[in-house]
Parts: C-alpha cells; structure tokens; sequence
C-alpha cells in the first residue's frame, strides 16, 4: 500500500463538545470531511481513528455507515492510536489528518502527495503545518510509515505521545536526522482561521458550508479564500484565537 489516511477525531472537546458531528447542511461536520477528501486520487485508504471511550460510539457508527472504516484505540496516547493502526499494512506514506479540518482541500493534498513520491529518497516528512502559510485548517502532515514507527519507539515525553508528529520536530535526539519538507504559498494567509475548535469557528465554517453546497460543493480552498476576502466581516468572526494553542511542547 502506498498511501494511508488517517484522521484523527474524537467526541470529547473542552470547548466545543460533539464538534465533529455538528450537523451542517444536514450532514454532520466529519461526512463533510471526508466527502472531500474522497476526490483525491492517491489516497489508498482512509481511516478515522478515535479512542475506546463510550462517548465515541456515536461517531464511530455515523463513520461506518458512510462506508469509511475505524480504529478505536488510546484517548491519550494518539501516537500508539495512529501506529497500531497503520503497523497492520505498513504503508509507503501515513498522511496525518484531524477532525477539526473539515474544509480540507483534496487537490492540495494531491499537489503534496505527487511532491512526496517524486522526492521519497529526499524527505521524510512533508508538511504545510510547521512553518504554515496557508489557513489554519489545511493542516496536512505525509510522513514515511519507518518515520512513525521510529516516533513510537522513541517517543517518550507526553507531547510527543499525544500530538503524534511533536517527536519530528527535532527536540528529540533520535528525531535530528528527519528530512523535513515545508510545503508553502506564494502568499502567506495563516492569520485566516478555517478550523473547528471553538462556537464561532463552527458558525464560520457552517456559513463557508451553506455558501458552497448548493453552487460548487467540490469549492477548493481558493474558492473560500475569494468568498472571505470579498466578505472581510468573515474573518474577524474567530481572529482572535490563536493558532495550535493547545500544542505544548
């Protein structure tokens, strides 16, 4: 198998509780998601991993009916989550996914994908995440299936086990030596906020929804970026949050 997609989404939330099947357009929020990324072309399979806790069993069948398959495994411990799942058909390539990017762009995804097979002797890692030009909540992350498994081995402090690909970002000495690719613009929008954490994320991403579904529900990211800017008022809905700020470490 070349390439295994995998979104990580749960049901628990401090500040947006059952975020992930939030109805929009009278779908829940993940059935978007992953209508989206149903259009890429090099994806091989996609999975959504969530943890063994109760309060998931909802998501868990909404998910299986739309014909996508689950893994359920640690609500912490999502780095064990993401390789049990992926060391049963070792993949060339894991692309790492959450649940709080339902907007993500399936042709960006593809762009990056044909980046990582033309340069697998190059990188390891190839990312829009790290160094980010593009919106919060196009968060794309492709690493090598020998990357991950070295991550759960050595893999010790908690922000590495819970955030999954923290190990790769090189504070680890066992991580120095990862070739890391940033995928960027031309243009830097990472001040635009397009992921679901909070109420007034979701009111945004509901209206960037009910524009779209009904003239271009294919829209690509560009199509948003137009509608916002033609909008401004958009923008300031959730600006006043910070980008990853549950990330420590």
């Amino acid at each position: 198998m070349k390439t295994m997609a995998i979104i990580q989404a749960r049901m628990g939330s401090s500040r947006l509780p059952g975020k992930v099947l939030r109805p929009v357009c009278g779908t829940p929020l993940i059935i978007h998601m992953l209508t989206r990324l149903k259009r890429s072309k090099n994806l091989d399979q996609i999975w959504v991993a969530t943890s063994k806790n109760t309060e998931n069993d909802p998501l868990e069948k909404v998910v299986k009916d739309f014909g996508i398959p689950v893994y359920r495994g640690s609500e912490n411990d999502v780095l064990s989550r993401y390789f049990e799942l992926a060391s049963q058909y070792k993949p060339m390539w894991v692309i790492r996914l959450t649940g709080d990017c339902p907007l993500i762009d399936p042709e960006m995804l593809d762009s990056m994908l044909d980046f990582a097979f033309k340069h697998i002797d190059e990188f390891d890692y190839v990312t829009n995440a790290v160094k980010p030009t593009f919106p919060d909540g196009l968060d794309i992350e492709i690493f090598k299936y020998e990357l991950l498994e070295l991550a759960h081995n050595a893999g010790k402090d908690p922000a590495e086990r819970e955030h999954v690909t923290a190990f790769f970002l090189g504070k680890n000495p066992q991580s120095k030596n990862i070739r890391t690719y940033h995928y960027q613009g031309e243009k830097d929008y990472s001040h635009l906020r397009w992921t679901v954490d909070r109420p007034e994320d979701f009111e945004l991403v509901k209206i960037i929804f009910e524009h779209f579904m009904n003239i271009k529900p294919d829209f690509a990211w560009t199509d948003v970026l137009q509608y916002v800017q033609k909008n401004p008022h958009l923008q300031g809905m959730n600006q006043n949050f910070k980008r990853n700020e549950n990330f420590h470490y």
